[in-house]
């Protein structure tokens, strides 16, 4: 059997899918979190605005996703020096 439990661990709470054996004792977690959040009330928001999202959204082919460029590239790039934050 399994399911999706949440997990708590100091840096990250998360949405794991769970195993469990034949007495109904956690045998395994997957490595990663099928959804992450710092707390789990934003954990939950998260879930929330995914299902959301499902039940209004259009399929969309993968193969047929033609992406466009994240920014202008005629736009002048501002550089970032962490250092002038200090």
């Amino acid at each position: 059997m399994w399911n999706y439990r949440i997990i708590k661990f100091p840096d990250h709470v998360g949405l794991y899918e769970v195993i469990y054996n034949d007495q109904g004792e956690i045998s395994c977690h997957s490595e990663t979190p099928e959804v992450v959040g710092d707390t789990v009330e934003e954990l939950g928001k998260t879930i929330k605005m995914m299902l959301h999202d499902y039940e209004k959204s259009d399929i969309i082919n993968g193969d047929k996703i033609k992406f466009a460029p994240l920014i202008d590239p005629d736009e002048e790039l501002i550089p970032f020096n962490p250092d002038e934050l200090q």
